[in-house]
């Protein structure tokens, strides 16, 4: 049975609804197991940003949250299949749109610094050639 445009429109978003109702989840779990292993805060923001780099290793990790009953609907149904893409790209968006917000903040507070570094200067400059009485 041939499924309506819209049909399939509802059952992916039922699809992409319920992987991103677990992923929170997933997240918690995979952050506790890394901190079991050994990994402090800053290597797991780390391999968060910098190991998984890549669209297909970051995809590689997320298919860690798949059940056997989704990997097989993700090699045999269509709607779940193409869920599982919409997910991976919000997921990967919001990855992307993260790194963005890190780097305009590590540029924000190195311009901050350096202004503030060459403030500092030009009163010791000031206050040194400034005469006193």
């Amino acid at each position: 049975m041939e499924q309506t445009p819209k049909e399939r429109d509802a059952a992916i978003s039922r699809y992409v609804i319920r992987l991103q109702e677990r992923y929170p989840q997933f997240a918690r779990e995979r952050r506790a197991e890394m901190r079991l292993r050994g990994y402090d805060p800053l290597t797991l923001a780390v391999s968060e940003r910098v190991w998984f780099g890549s669209r297909d290793a970051y995809a590689k990790m997320l298919a860690e949250m798949l059940s056997e009953e989704e990997r097989h609907l993700l090699r045999h149904d269509e709607n779940f299949t193409e869920a599982w893409r919409v997910f991976m790209d919000l997921c990967w968006m919001r990855k992307q749109f993260e790194r963005l917000l890190l780097l305009a903040g590590g540029i924000l507070l190195a311009v901050l610094l350096l202004g503030g570094l060459a403030w500092a200067g030009f009163e010791l400059i000031k206050s040194v050639l400034t005469p006193r009485k």
